[in-house]
């Protein structure tokens, strides 16, 4: 008697059943049993799945950010008490201290004390007994010892001054000739903005990530009615003007680097043409100083979408490395430009073993996941041993060292991978790695090459910090002047600048060199965050005494 094997008990009547065989029979439990015990695996997988997801959900919702290192204090209502309930016996710092920022260990020597206070303006005040009192106490005459000095800290909140120009007016005795003496350059014609003001914006908007409905608040709580519109045209104006010079200037540094880094974040720009709510993409390119390139550099780009031909366009002409995550737009490049090679980033591949573990902790140990996790581990460690070696040193260990632990971690995460879930998160992690491994494996050619691509990240956190007070991204301008702020704002900070007096610097000089007749933009070089030709009110104290 024939019939299907594949068909459920169910399918056949009773007197189907009584006329089977015994060993027909048990071949129909057998295959029904395993059957529906198939269908109760992959139910136990989904559940599993789902399980894993949510756990991981309700860590990146609930749970501590991995961003946030033991003992950092987050937004708090009650911040003023939470820092301090753990900081123990607070002292009070001397005044070298909170201006150098360091503590002194050992005996100054003669002038140290004036040398670390320089730079800080010092209002000395008198306090003295009167002549008549004196002559009362010491009626046989006194000798004045020298004296007693102590120091406290004043801050002066913002002070707005009315600089008044009066521009001398000249006519010649019997003739109608009229001189006028030479007008200062004008930072914006007919507008109230001078570098200082302006400075003042960009640093709360673009460095301290405030929005700047507060700062058109406090101009009002001080006497001054300046709308938060007029701010943002003066932040436009000026950027297009005058500080996109600079930005252009540090791109065409940038694209001199051997290693490059990007990444990109969304940002929403309301009336770039499309519905509301679209998405835009702000771009940064990051060269760092510390991996074999000339100067640091963050420069952000606008655009409206995430398409690789923006990366292409905007790297046209660069010959290097590009260190990247998993973003398969990058990849692109290293198919269609022949100059750039892409590398990948280890820590993105670590991080879907690491949520997995932080999601349940105690399920995670002696898992997959753990195990993937501590091999990509070992994989920086051998790599930062590294650190400080010569360039020579460093690319003989990551060949004769690293890469058989590469070797390892790839051959491993293949046959490891065939017994794990497919739809797993350990199973996406490690489909992930193998799908990048042709980047990853990027940093073993080369000496300076980082295994992540954090310095870019670290990059787009102020811009993730200052997403929701960028009242100025109304438009595609407004897009292109933060782009540019932000570039300088951070690129200076990079460069151990002081990001307000640097932009007045630059908004300061720049004008005086725009000649409608005659612009050489050579002077730019010497305004470059790197210069050495900055003031040194410009410059941070170095504290490294």
């Amino acid at each position: 008697m024939c019939f299907n094997m594949s068909m459920n008990m169910q399918a056949y009547s009773k007197i189907q059943l009584n006329g089977m065989t015994k060993e027909q029979l048990v071949n129909l439990y057998l295959n029904s049993y395993q059957s529906v015990k198939e269908e109760i695996d992959r139910k136990d997988e989904d559940i599993s799945r789902l399980k894993e997801l949510y756990a991981i959900q309700a860590q990146r919702k609930f749970g501590r950010s991995t961003e946030v290192a033991a003992g950092q204090q987050q937004f708090c209502f009650n911040e003023v008490e939470a820092t301090i309930q753990d900081a123990g016996d607070i002292k009070e710092p001397t005044i070298e201290q909170a201006i150098k920022g360091y503590k002194r260990t050992v005996k100054r020597p003669k002038g140290k004390r004036e040398a670390d206070l320089q730079g800080i303006p010092v209002n000395v005040i008198n306090v003295e007994l009167p002549e008549d009192k004196l002559n009362e106490m010491f009626p046989s005459g006194y000798k004045r010892l020298p004296d007693q000095i102590y120091n406290k800290l004043r801050f002066v909140p913002a002070q707005f001054i009315n600089d008044e120009y009066h521009i001398a007016v000249y006519r010649a005795v019997g003739k109608h000739v009229i001189v006028k003496a030479d007008r200062p350059a004008d930072l914006l014609k007919n507008s109230l903005a001078t570098p200082e003001i302006v400075a003042a914006i960009l640093n709360f908007k673009y460095v301290n990530s405030a929005p700047l409905y507060r700062l058109e608040q406090e101009f009002t709580r001080n006497g001054i009615n300046i709308s938060r519109q007029v701010m943002c045209s003066w932040v436009i104006r000026s950027s297009e003007r005058y500080l996109s010079l600079v930005y252009d200037c540090m791109k065409k540094e940038l694209l001199n680097c051997p290693v490059t880094h990007a990444d990109e974040t969304v940002v929403e720009v309301q009336k770039d043409g499309r519905k509301a709510g679209s998405e835009s993409r702000l771009w940064i390119y990051a060269s760092n100083a510390n991996e074999g390139n000339p100067h640091t550099i963050y420069l952000y780009d606008y655009q409206k979408t995430r398409q690789a031909e923006h990366a292409i366009n905007y790297l046209a002409g660069y010959s290097g490395v590009l260190v990247t995550d998993g973003y398969s737009g990058y990849h692109k490049l290293d198919s269609k430009v022949q100059s750039i090679r892409v590398a990948g980033c280890w820590v993105h591949a670590r991080r879907g073993f690491a949520e997995v573990i932080k999601a349940n902790p105690e399920s995670a140990k002696g898992s997959v996941a753990e195990e993937a996790y501590e091999k990509i581990t070992k994989i920086f460690h051998e790599n930062n041993q590294f650190n400080g070696k010569t360039e020579e040193e460093r690319l003989r260990g990551r060949q004769e060292i690293v890469k058989p632990t590469v070797d390892e971690f790839f051959k491993w995460a293949a046959e490891i991978l065939l017994h794990v879930p497919a739809k797993s998160k350990t199973g996406a992690a490690l489909s992930y790695c193998l799908n990048q491994e042709q980047y990853l494996r990027v940093f073993l050619d080369y000496a300076n090459v980082p295994m992540s691509n954090n310095f870019a990240e670290q990059g787009i956190r102020p811009i993730t910090i200052g997403r929701k007070s960028w009242y100025v991204i109304d438009t595609v301008n407004g897009a292109e002047a933060s782009a540019v702020c932000y570039s300088i704002a951070e690129t200076a900070k990079a460069n151990n600048l002081k990001p307000y007096e640097y932009f007045r610097y630059l908004l300061a000089e720049i004008p005086k060199h725009m000649n409608e007749h005659s612009r050489n933009n050579d002077f730019i070089n010497c305004l470059m965050p790197w210069s050495a030709d900055l003031p040194d009110y410009c410059r941070k104290p170095n504290t490294d005494k």
